[in-house]
């Protein structure tokens, strides 16, 4: 799973989150899937074909999407007063992240979706993303026509510092909501419960959480992370010619695809 740089990681995490991993997708859509129920289009868009011909992703991603939401779930009773997460808290969607192949898939999916339920909004998202794009991309170090991140040491350094205060493009500035949630990348699904950093050595949460916390009511509410999975299905897309090794990408280039 790929996680963003550990400039939130409060100080109960004692050593230096570095930033993990990078993956974008070349998939092949022809591979078995996973659907998702959506909202019934109005009349007037409804779609002709199948909904399965319009939503695709690997066949495993629903089953670790159902387990991170259930850990999330669980992590957030046993935390309760604790976690302030909450609608318009948009803290942690300031900053970029790289995202994997299965993120970027999950997002595209969820903007194919929006195109059939709710062209609007899917339109307003691939204009915040383009936006996001002439802002950033300048800078961005990677690929500007794949979107793929560079990894060179330098390009990885560069990453850094790259759009560290930038806004996400699939947040909507005006009500604090993320546009794509259902499809959100897993980076996104673990903020705010603890978390294993790095090595596994290290716990870590959102500042804004866990305020006056103690190390072992911080630890009572960890959140348990199926890497293994992830990296399963990550390893055979990889195996399979769908995905390029140890390639990633970010959010509006995925948005865009």
């Amino acid at each position: 799973m790929t996680r963003r740089r550990g400039t939130r990681i409060p100080e109960h995490a004692d050593i230096a989150i570095e930033r993990w991993g990078r993956l974008l997708l070349e998939i092949d859509h022809g591979r078995p899937r996973a659907s998702y129920t959506i909202p019934q289009a109005p009349a007037q868009r409804r779609p002709q074909a199948p909904y399965s011909e319009y939503v695709s992703l690997p066949a495993r991603d629903a089953q670790l999407v159902q387990i991170m939401d259930a850990s999330l779930a669980d992590a957030t009773r046993r935390a309760g007063h604790w976690l302030a997460c909450r609608l318009g808290c948009t803290q942690c969607c300031h900053g970029v992240f790289a995202i994997d192949a299965l993120d970027a898939e999950r997002l595209r999916t969820g903007m194919q979706v929006l195109r059939v339920t709710d062209p609007a909004l899917a339109a307003e998202l691939t204009r915040r993303a383009r936006l996001w794009l002439a802002e950033h991309g300048p800078a961005f170090p990677g690929d500007l026509r794949t979107g793929i991140l560079g990894a060179s040491a330098a390009e990885e350094a560069q990453f850094e510092g790259f759009a560290n205060e930038a806004a996400c493009p699939a947040l909507d500035p005006a009500t604090g909501r993320c546009d794509v949630y259902a499809w959100r990348p897993m980076t996104c699904r673990v903020f705010g419960p603890p978390v294993r950093m790095g090595d596994g050595d290290a716990l870590g949460c959102c500042e804004l959480c866990f305020v006056g916390a103690s190390e072992d009511q911080i630890a009572a509410c960890e959140m348990p992370i199926p890497h293994d999975l992830e990296a399963e299905i990550v390893h055979q897309l990889e195996e399979r010619g769908e995905a390029l090794p140890q390639a990633q990408t970010v959010v509006a280039f995925a948005l865009l695809r």
